[in-house]
């Protein structure tokens, strides 16, 4: 094999095969452990506790879809980080016709324009942001308004509002709330939504529970707060129940009470409270 050297002038040192081989060799391992150190520090900015991630699918603008179904599906999936929290969008056209046009995003952050971007068939790909502590802290807001963009100028539109908190307090339950009594009457209401409303608290309300042993009725509300600095999957709450029995402002009941939740891999499991005294009790599943 023929070897082409080039010696500079008043030097001795020649570029050898051996060299060049170890040259590349070693600009391999340089590469590798770059990329190892860039993908450790990814893990480590991203590391999430599961209980924080949520995730928002919404067709329309404020509840309305268009008649033809040319608003786009999207879904917002939002990852808090040790350091950053990312925004993650999915977004599709349900309408044949229209699956051809591309798609813009815009990312509000606290209501303000943090980021527009554009995707097509020519120019697909991922869609999602990164929320540093310079833009926002937790918990924020954010709102995504992706928009179908056609040749006549029109545009189709669908807008996610949402928050961001450091835990994930959402789920929906069955309830019972007891009455405890000489007639220890227990009140019935399945799917009740459960609303986080901050970083460690909480909502609920229903109405019309109906009764186990009578066709009485009671309307609930309660407003709570979870101990989510612990680390038990069952920590503490605290908060104010309101109950009415058959829609009589009369039987108007507010109590403060106490007690435990549950915590699981989707969000809150279970709620267990109760007033001081005990004669009102407050238990979802």
């Amino acid at each position: 094999m023929h070897t082409t050297s080039k010696r500079a002038k008043g030097s001795s040192v020649f570029t050898t095969p051996f060299s060049q081989t170890e040259f590349l060799f070693e600009s391999l391992v340089s590469c590798f452990l770059v990329a190892c150190l860039c993908l450790l520090g990814s893990s480590t900015l991203y590391a999430q506790d599961t209980q924080s991630q949520s995730t928002n699918t919404v067709i329309g603008v404020s509840g309305r879809d268009d008649k033809q179904s040319r608003s786009p599906v999207v879904t917002v999936t939002a990852i808090p980080g040790s350091t950053n929290t990312r925004l993650l969008v999915d977004a599709y056209q349900r309408n044949d016709e229209y699956q051809k046009y591309p798609m813009q995003f815009d990312f509000y952050i606290n209501r303000r324009l943090f980021s527009s971007q554009y995707r097509s068939d020519r120019l697909p790909g991922a869609v999602g942001v990164d929320i540093g502590p310079d833009i926002a802290t937790l918990p924020f807001n954010y709102a995504v308004i992706v928009k179908v963009l056609t040749p006549h100028g029109d545009s189709y539109t669908t807008v996610v509002e949402s928050a961001v908190f450091a835990s994930f307090l959402n789920g929906r339950l069955d309830c019972t709330v007891s009455f405890v009594s000489s007639e220890n009457s227990d009140f019935v209401k399945n799917s009740v939504d459960i609303t986080q409303i901050g970083n460690s608290s909480l909502q609920l309300s229903f109405d019309n529970a109906s009764a186990i042993a009578s066709s009485n009725t009671v309307s609930a509300s309660l407003t709570a707060t979870v101990d989510t600095e612990s680390s038990d999957t069952t920590p503490t709450m605290t908060g104010t129940l309101t109950t009415t029995l058959n829609g009589s402002a009369a039987s108007l009941r507010v109590e403060s009470v106490s007690g435990s939740a549950t915590l699981g891999d989707n969000g809150i499991a279970g709620i267990s409270l109760s007033s001081e005294d005990g004669s009102l009790t407050l238990t979802c599943s």
